[in-house]
């Protein structure tokens, strides 16, 4: 009877270890997500950094007179009050903002706040294709929707396949097709598709 039980014990270990080993390796072996998406973007950086021909508005809190809308150059540059040239090119937001803080506390101000908002991507583009209007390449713009987009590139044609149209990103090398349905956004039955800078567009045409 002990000896019954031993070995129960045994098979029951034995069991459990095989259990556990085949959730390791199952766990280790898992590849990554498909690169065929629908539904929800994949997660990935937002490149916010700012280049030639976007435009910034930036505030210096208790500075209301100073302008607020500033133009980056061709050299990626921008003249802003106090500090003249300032190279902000392949910087974000908050990093320009602590950039000219830190040019500014070196003069008159003390303790300065700056805060940076990107108003216009020209130097990052969206690609709008297929069943629109007026197909081609636009500017991105801060929390730009593919509404948007679809506006700015004319609107659907007649031939539209609204529900089928796809948005191709490159997310960390990878290209990753993702199946957007812009009639139900439209109709109120989803929620907005947010774009991200070099997304590209596809509208295809309806079958029948």
């Amino acid at each position: 009877m002990i000896i019954n039980r031993r070995v129960s014990f045994l098979c029951v270990v034995l069991l459990s270890l095989f259990i556990i080993s085949s959730t390791v390796t199952a766990g280790c072996h898992s590849g990554p997500q498909t690169a065929v998406l629908k539904g929800e973007p994949p997660k990935g950086f937002v490149d916010t950094r700012v280049g030639p021909g976007d435009v910034l508005e930036i505030t210096l809190l208790g500075e209301e007179g100073l302008p607020t809308k500033f133009r980056v150059e061709a050299d990626g540059t921008l003249d802003y009050p106090y500090v003249k040239q300032v190279k902000v090119e392949g910087l974000t937001p908050p990093e320009i903002g602590r950039v000219l803080a830190g040019a500014l506390a070196k003069g008159y101000f003390r303790n300065p706040q700056v805060h940076v908002l990107v108003t216009e991507y020209k130097s990052k583009k969206i690609t709008v294709f297929g069943q629109v209007k007026k197909p081609g390449v636009i500017a991105y713009s801060d929390n730009m929707n593919i509404i948007e987009a679809v506006t700015e590139a004319g609107g659907f044609t007649e031939k539209a396949d609204k529900n089928s149209t796809t948005v191709t990103r490159l997310v960390e090398g990878r290209k990753h097709r993702m199946r957007v349905k812009v009639r139900d956004i439209g109709e109120g039955k989803r929620q907005n598709f947010m774009l991200k800078p070099g997304d590209v567009i596809f509208v295809p045409e309806r079958l029948f």
